[in-house]
């Protein structure tokens, strides 16, 4: 395991200290991988979130008849598009 250094603002140190004073984390190390494990979390989340979004607008486009046929020259034209846009 590596170890860093971390500059904390004084009123997150506090708190991430309170919080291993009270038994919350058994360690300052175990709040930060809680903190990290958050994070991720919350980021796998809103990426299904606006995943479920994206898949909504497409369903409801399939509904009023705005799909179309999945074909090789379609995906053709789709990465040829997406080679234009890059």
């Amino acid at each position: 395991m590596e170890t860093i250094s971390l500059t904390l603002p004084a009123e997150i140190l506090g708190r991430l200290r309170e919080q291993v004073a009270r038994g919350v984390f058994p360690s300052e190390t175990h709040a930060v991988h809680e903190a990290i494990r958050q994070m991720e979390e919350r980021e796998y989340y809103d990426k299904l979130r606006i995943l479920r979004e994206e898949l909504s607008i497409g369903l409801a486009q399939l509904e009023r008849g705005e799909g179309a046929e999945f074909t090789p020259d379609l995906i053709r034209e789709m990465n040829d598009e997406l080679d234009r846009d890059q």
